[in-house]
């Protein structure tokens, strides 16, 4: 059976002839934040309902494509949206990199496979992000905006020359990466560092007053990361010398973006993750923080909690789905066959899946 011959609208803005997907399998359309440049949308049914659950965002149009613009369509999940997919363009060498239920509702979708959502996990970057984290600024007025939470960075990495090694104020300003396994810090760079952007999969896009002020990792719709490594994974149990209270390292551990006050200069904030061991409490549907044998409760996002045994040391709650995706976020997305439903439609309540299918009775609508 011969394959039709259509008109494609590209993701470079290109309109090309050949056989290519209809606009009900993937869909370009121009970005709403960036003139002049295009963003591409697998829009398969389950596709679709996969990626409102997980992002608790009911008016997504797909999950996006990454660019590619040697070709009219993109042959990968877009980075800015699932970066520790694993496949996304890039393998990350820190963190995460997991088979989300987004490639497994694309291989149900074709109708070539049949797919056991049990088989995938939650990323914890961008879950349960909401509209404002798919559809808004990673950057806006050259700091992370209040809707985005851990994914984003605009601390800028610099080298003390002299020394050969991270400046004063980079080192006082380290981060979790996304996934919340190892310490990073943000791959923002200015004129001082030099490197080499490749044009051909991304257009390089400018947050900031100073032109030489971007990202290293352009993939992400040039959004800043905290992506460069240090060497510590918080959930490998490895030598380590605890700076705040209480800290452990291990496979129940996680990285906790935390902040103490610098008594010698005034109001200034220094940024040091902590590694804390993290029980999800099935019975409480809580997330519980160790620290020297006491439980600290994380309660929503972003909550500040004082460390025991500090004055000032402050550890910075992210997503609970982040943490605890069995207990705060709906099993495998729903498995792209129900409505992921959050009770009051904030993020940290325990949500749960709907199924299309009434007399479905898995939690995961699988």
């Amino acid at each position: 059976m011969s394959v039709p011959i259509i008109e494609k609208l590209c993701v470079n803005g290109t309109v090309a002839y050949g056989e290519f997907p209809s606009d009900d399998v993937i869909l370009t359309v121009p970005s709403t934040t960036h003139d002049g440049i295009y963003n591409q949308y697998l829009v398969t049914p389950r596709v679709v309902q996969v990626a409102r659950n997980f992002f608790n965002c009911s008016t997504m149009i797909g999950a996006r494509l990454a660019y590619d613009y040697g070709s009219c369509i993109g042959s990968h999940w877009h980075e800015r949206v699932l970066y520790t997919e694993l496949l996304s363009p890039v393998v990350s060498s820190i963190g995460e990199n997991v088979i989300s239920p987004f490639t497994l509702a694309l291989l149900d979708d074709s109708g070539w496979y049949q797919v056991d959502y049990h088989n995938s996990e939650l990323p914890a970057y961008g879950i349960a992000g909401g509209c404002d984290f798919v559809d808004n600024e990673c950057i806006v007025d050259q700091q992370v905006p209040d809707y985005i939470n851990g994914e984003f960075c605009s601390q800028l990495l610099e080298i003390d020359m002299t020394r050969g090694l991270l400046s004063e104020d980079s080192l006082n300003s380290v981060f979790c990466e996304p996934s919340y396994h190892s310490w990073a810090v943000c791959d923002l760079v200015g004129a001082s560092i030099t490197f080499t952007t490749d044009t051909s999969t991304e257009a390089p896009i400018n947050y900031f007053n100073d032109t030489n002020i971007r990202s290293v990792f352009t993939h992400a719709d040039s959004c800043p990361i905290p992506s460069v490594p240090l060497g510590l994974d918080c959930t490998k149990d490895q030598p380590y010398n605890p700076f705040y209270p209480g800290e452990k390292v291990g496979t129940g551990s996680r990285c906790f973006n935390a902040f103490f006050n610098d008594t010698t200069t005034v109001n200034k904030n220094v940024y040091k993750p902590s590694c804390m061991e993290v029980v999800c409490d099935d019975v409480s549907k809580s997330v519980i923080i160790n620290v020297n044998a006491l439980n600290l409760t994380c309660e929503y996002s972003r909550q500040e909690i004082l460390i025991p045994g500090t004055s000032n040391g402050y550890i910075i709650c992210p997503r609970l789905q982040a943490l605890c995706p069995k207990i705060f976020s709906c099993p495998y997305a729903c498995s792209g066959r129900g409505t992921c439903v959050y009770p009051q439609n904030d993020g940290d309540s325990i949500p749960y899946c709907e199924c299309f299918d009434t007399s479905n009775t898995d939690p995961g609508c699988s």
